[in-house]
């Protein structure tokens, strides 16, 4: 249970600077944000992966970050 934790407030940490990254620079092109999202990916999946040593586990914090982070946001901007 500590290992998905973990794993899952790094990828909100790395969504976060990708969020940040996508609002600094609003002009640049769709393929270089999919890009750029493509390379966050791994790198959250590669994070995981040392974590918890299985594809199971890469999976499963993939998911559940992705589903957490619009609601962190959206958390964010009320409070802001």
């Amino acid at each position: 249970m500590r290992q998905i934790v973990k794993s899952i407030l790094l990828h909100e940490l790395i969504w976060f600077i990708y969020s940040l990254i996508i609002y600094v620079s609003p002009e640049d092109r769709i393929s270089a944000k999919i890009f750029m999202l493509l390379i966050f990916i791994y790198l959250a999946s590669v994070i995981s992966y040392l974590i918890g040593k299985t594809k199971h586990f890469v999976m499963l914090s993939l998911i559940v970050s992705a589903f957490c982070f619009p609601f962190i946001k959206m958390l964010i901007s009320i409070v802001i």
